[in-house]
């Protein structure tokens, strides 16, 4: 086999190589997705003015929770963030 014809099957192996690589990371990100659901915090007393201090209650309230943050325009409320709950 001469040279060229050698290149040639290097260069296809790997570009073949490098669409199996993308298309497994493609699959695992599409697996990865989940859908975060958002709820008032149970255990955070008052207005929420420190998205840090509604993170910290929350993040003890349950251990499903990912974050917390607050919501809304006036009489802004804590809000915790989790993965939510498959009902089926």
């Amino acid at each position: 086999m001469d040279s060229s014809r050698r290149n040639i099957l290097a260069s296809a192996a790997v570009l073949l190589l490098i669409v199996c690589m993308a298309t497994e990371m493609m699959l695992v990100q599409a697996h990865d997705v989940v859908k975060n659901c958002m709820f008032g915090s149970k255990d955070f007393k008052g207005w929420c003015m420190s998205n840090k201090k509604c993170n910290s209650v929350c993040l003890n309230e349950a251990s499903r929770n990912l974050r917390g943050q607050c919501d809304g325009p006036i009489g802004r409320e804590c809000v915790c963030i989790a993965p939510c709950l498959n009902k089926n």
